[in-house]
């Protein structure tokens, strides 16, 4: 049977338009056709594949942006060693910009008043950016930053920022990386010295994400597996959230960090959450950070927001508000669970603002302590002693010496609340989850960011001068244990 078909030459540019054009349009359908439409689609998978190309720095170009205009979506650009003065933009390109040696030896430094990398032209995580040094960014203010992202821009894009060091970057919002709007994969990155500081464009008051900023509603921003170490902002020295839709912060470390606010009503943190940002944080070190009014998390949430603060290590962060957890106001969302909040000594680990505070309405399981200061205030203070709340000293091997593990005799060891749809499957050293860390036979998943290791079941030794019968007795009441057990655990068969 003939079959009419449309051609439009001008637009088949190349050998796999011209196959793909070809399979779609079948002059005649017999056999012969057949045989070629199948061979035509062994040709148009093996042309697809060829499609792709890699560009190499200084090879293709003398720069990295020469190679993004030279190469397509589904490209890779190979930049060998060295450093390289401009600022790049993927101009709506799904490729991959990679380092061939990493970041110790490969650095983009921004030349003039502008983020060092830019994705605002509808980017997809196919858009990857992968071992670089980003420094010198500090945006001015004008379209489309408007002084934020001072190491990466990203604003309506989902790229994936992998394995790079961001440091001695300064912006309005977002020292390290400024997200507005958008979903990107951000992992394994280092940030360091970054500033959340709009004085260089005679900017004052309270400025958010001296690492990352994340901002605009319905975002879902993935950060994991980073290193956050001497940033500095007003709020949120590491991570700044304002109307951050539901992104994912989880394993991250965060230390040495600043928060320089002074309106402890609202403000502070190492991590900082506002506007209804429904972020889960789950299983990240928050240690040794300062802060005016927090170095720990603070949030405020609306009526039906807030964030879930599981299984994380907050440990000797400053503050005179709180030290490690500062609640503004409570959504019905929120949830804090099995998290450890070590104060530094005489502060107020857990605090609730007078003023807005709310008490969290999920609140279970979790280490507060300050030697000499308080567990919890004012309405948190009601959760201590109740739903496996404790306040008792953690017992972390060597705190003060950044060793944040659980010591063998710390509370916290099989005192977790394994039914948590958030707790991972390993601990944030990559041990499994979970184990039984106290020998008793059970294993319950344990408070914190760290898992103890499996201890040997405990065996109490019977008294040689025991009489045989009461031995027997023993020995039968445990086997009649099992065996009951073994009937709970057995599926019932159907009636």
């Amino acid at each position: 049977m003939l079959r009419a078909c449309k051609s439009d030459s001008s637009k088949r540019t190349n050998a796999y338009a011209l196959l793909r054009a070809a399979l779609a349009c079948p002059q005649v359908e017999t056999g012969a056709s057949r045989i070629f439409r199948v061979w035509a689609l062994a040709l148009v998978f093996q042309a697809s594949a060829l499609e792709a190309a890699t560009f190499t720095v200084p090879g293709s170009s003398a720069t990295i942006q020469g190679a993004i205009s030279l190469a397509s979506s589904g490209d890779t650009v190979l930049v060998s060693p060295g450093t390289y003065p401009e600022a790049i933009n993927f101009a709506g390109k799904n490729l991959a910009v990679r380092s061939v040696g990493g970041p110790s030896v490969t650095t983009i430094s921004a030349p003039a008043m502008t983020p060092v990398v830019m994705f605002v032209t509808g980017e997809g995580p196919g858009a990857v950016l992968d071992g670089f040094t980003l420094t010198g960014g500090k945006p001015d203010f004008v379209a489309p930053y408007f002084g934020d992202g001072g190491g990466i821009f990203i604003q309506f894009t989902s790229p994936t920022i992998s394995n790079n060091v961001l440091t001695a970057n300064v912006a309005c919002r977002g020292g390290g990386i400024q997200v507005m709007l958008g979903s990107p994969a951000i992992t394994g990155n280092t940030f360091t010295s970054n500033r959340a500081d709009c004085s260089h464009l005679g900017g004052t008051g309270v400025f958010w994400g001296g690492g990352v900023s994340l901002q605009g509603g319905g975002g879902a921003a993935v950060v994991a597996n980073n290193r956050f170490v001497g940033n500095l902002a007003g709020s949120g020295s590491a991570i700044g959230m304002s109307f951050a839709g539901t992104p994912r912060i989880f394993d991250n470390t965060m230390t040495g960090n600043t928060a320089t606010d002074t309106d402890c009503r609202l403000d502070g943190g190492t991590i900082w959450m506002t506007n209804n940002t429904d972020a889960d944080v789950v299983q990240n070190v928050i240690a040794q950070n300062a802060g005016t009014c927090s170095g720990g998390v603070v949030f405020f949430s609306g009526s039906t927001h807030g964030p879930a603060l599981v299984n994380n290590t907050i440990a000797l962060n400053g503050g005179t508000s709180a030290s490690g957890i500062y609640i503004v106001a409570a959504g019905t969302r929120t949830r804090i669970v099995g998290n450890i909040v070590l104060g530094t000594p005489g502060s107020i680990a857990m605090g609730c603002e007078t003023l807005f505070a709310s008490p969290p309405p999920s609140m279970n399981n979790n280490v507060m302590w300050s030697s000499g200061g308080t567990a919890a205030s004012n309405l948190c203070a009601a959760h201590i002693g109740v739903n496996g709340n404790i306040s008792v000293d953690p017992q972390l091997v060597a705190p003060a010496s950044g060793d944040y593990g659980l010591s063998p005799s710390s509370p916290a060891i099989d005192a977790g609340d394994g039914t948590d749809p958030l707790i991972p499957t390993s601990d944030f050293d990559g041990a499994p989850r979970v184990q039984d860390g106290n020998g008793d036979g059970t294993a319950v998943v344990d408070i914190g960011a760290f898992e103890a290791p499996p201890r040997p079941a405990i065996v109490t030794p019977v008294p040689a001068s025991t009489p045989g019968w009461l031995i027997a007795l023993v020995a039968l009441m445990v086997l009649i244990a099992a065996q009951a057990r073994a009937l709970r655990r057995r599926p019932m068969a159907d009636e």
